[in-house]
């Protein structure tokens, strides 16, 4: 783990954590045994798993603190409205590519604990020092430009102290090891709830309002469910290089490079319908 190695036991806790995450049945309990580990490797006032994605309509706080879930339920239209004044975030999305942040790197700390923001809102939580593990602005291609959040990530959250250097180093290689499961977790969640949509007329008639023909919109909904060019064929009854033409098409219609920047853009427009 870099210049500062973790213990033995840091190391099979951490081996335990991704474990669980990978054989937890769905999303939410893959992301309660990243936090519950991130607690039992980092000591930390409490740890939590913050996330709001328009395109999965996910507005979620998963904490180690019960109290604090509770207290984000509670406070969560002004947490949405405030958090954009966090200089953490301001930071992210300046430096989409860092794994991890320490606040008190980005800021000056005095400043902070004086702001608005902090009185306000976060002095309650009763933390004074946070480093942030970020899953939500991924680096693309030029058109995939961050939208606000699509998820924060894992903030930890001390009192008394700041995270050390080795803390950083620890939690860096913590990210890289359990990014892939959540990724293929969030993946699964999202397929689970295309799996359950249907082509209807109003449907139709959403992907055409994208600019899209009848066939590029019947195209785009069989990419939503995950088929390939060679099953919206067969489904279609159309050749496979057409399907692949049409796709093309699509892409530099919606202004995507991919399937999953499409799913997103879709995703998002289901919502706002």
């Amino acid at each position: 783990m870099g210049p500062y190695p973790a213990d033995r036991e840091t190391r099979l806790r951490i081996l335990d954590g991704i474990a669980r995450m990978s054989e937890a049945p769905g999303l939410d309990p893959a992301i309660d045994a990243m936090v519950e580990t991130a607690v039992a490797v980092m000591p930390c006032e409490n740890a939590a798993y913050t996330e709001i994605d328009p395109y999965l309509g996910r507005n979620l706080v998963r904490s180690s603190r019960h109290e604090v879930t509770d207290w984000a339920v509670r406070r969560a239209d002004e947490l949405k409205v405030r958090l954009p004044e966090h200089p953490g975030i301001k930071f992210r999305f300046a430096n989409p590519h860092l794994p991890t942040m320490r606040l008190s790197d980005v800021t000056d700390m005095g400043d902070f604990h004086r702001s608005g923001l902090y009185i306000d809102l976060l002095r309650e939580t009763g933390s004074q020092y946070q480093m942030i593990m970020q899953f939500g602005l991924q680096p693309g291609g030029p058109r995939q430009q961050p939208t606000y959040p699509v998820a924060i990530g894992l903030a930890m959250n001390r009192s008394g102290r700041d995270f050390s250097d080795r803390d950083m180093a620890i939690l860096t290689s913590f990210r890289h090891m359990v990014m892939p499961i959540l990724m293929q977790k969030r993946a699964a969640h999202l397929l689970a709830l295309l799996d359950r949509v249907e082509m209807t007329p109003e449907l139709l008639r959403l992907l055409m309002g994208h600019g899209l023909s009848e066939r590029q919109a019947e195209v785009a909904f069989w990419m939503l469910k995950g088929k390939s060019n060679t099953d919206t064929a067969a489904i279609l009854d159309i050749g496979a290089d057409t399907v692949r033409h049409h796709s093309m098409a699509i892409f530099r219609r919606l202004g995507v490079d991919g399937r999953l920047s499409l799913q997103r853009t879709i995703m998002r427009s289901m919502i706002d319908h």
